[in-house]
């Protein structure tokens, strides 16, 4: 519990790279889906405190501030933030109660409020925000009911930090547990545990293919994982965040998940 605390006590060149994303992301989108006349929902389903201990915003704040400039229109807005840490919780209430926008503040897992949630799918415009802390934290298929509400012509998309580089490294250090007598082994507890966390087997063959870099099996990894948010979404991009622009190695990969274009373009 205390590495998360220290993640939030000071901002790190990547999780700047990460919100600056989320925030320029965030503007166009909301803009165009405010013409849709429907509320707008925002979920974060992995808010931390709202603020990192520097003062700089965390995602709370970012998805807040652009929420207000919807909602100085007259737009139907709300921010939905979730925090299981019982400590970052009561910072994250701290935080936003000075919010300009409706908002809800939700102490525990987001699975335990995923009904809650998709009741605000039905009704809302909704935007879905996954930025866990470890790749442990999420589970490909927990945001399965929510999505399907695409299924009845609802408006979602979705921003996932997929930790690709801590996904690699874990499974690579679990892999002598993981064979018997040389031979990987697919039926291992383990490796099942490891396709739910990625939504399927693939990244077995990207993981322990010798004759790719790291940094190519990590961005194959981040493409299958796009590949499996297909089942629900028809354009998905994966983006890789670095410590600095200049690195090769990326820290995770942002996925993007719709079913419309990009809200920039327009087209």
């Amino acid at each position: 519990m205390d590495k998360v605390l220290d993640f939030f006590k000071k901002k790190k060149p990547w999780s700047e790279y990460k919100d600056l994303i989320l925030d320029y992301y965030l503007k166009p989108y909301l803009d165009k889906v405010a013409r849709i006349g429907k509320p707008i929902i925002v979920v974060d389903c992995f808010a931390g405190p709202g603020k990192f201990g520097d003062g700089k915003s965390g995602s709370p704040l970012i998805i807040s501030e652009n929420l207000s400039r919807l909602y100085k229109r007259g737009v139907n807005v709300l921010g939905f933030y979730v925090e299981k840490n019982p400590i970052l919780y009561r910072e994250l209430v701290n935080n936003t109660k000075n919010a300009s926008i409706p908002i809800i503040v939700r102490k525990g897992r987001f699975k335990e409020h995923i009904n809650e949630i998709i009741d605000f799918a039905k009704t809302h415009t909704t935007f879905v925000y996954l930025d866990p802390i470890k790749p442990t934290h999420l589970h490909f298929n927990d945001l399965e009911s929510v999505y399907s509400q695409l299924l009845s012509g609802q408006s979602i998309e979705t921003l996932v930090n997929f930790m690709s580089t801590g996904f690699l490294r874990a499974v690579w250090g679990q892999k002598t547990i993981q064979e018997n007598e040389g031979i990987f082994n697919k039926n291992h507890p383990r490796v099942l545990y490891w396709n739910q966390i990625a939504g399927g087997d693939y990244w077995q063959n990207i993981a322990f293919d010798n004759s790719k870099s790291q940094k190519e099996r990590t961005d194959k990894l981040a493409k299958g994982y796009g590949d499996q948010l297909k089942r629900w979404f028809k354009y998905v991009l994966p983006y890789p965040i670095r410590e600095k622009y200049e690195h090769e190695f990326p820290k995770y990969h942002l996925v993007f998940g719709t079913m419309s274009v990009s809200p920039k373009t327009g087209q």
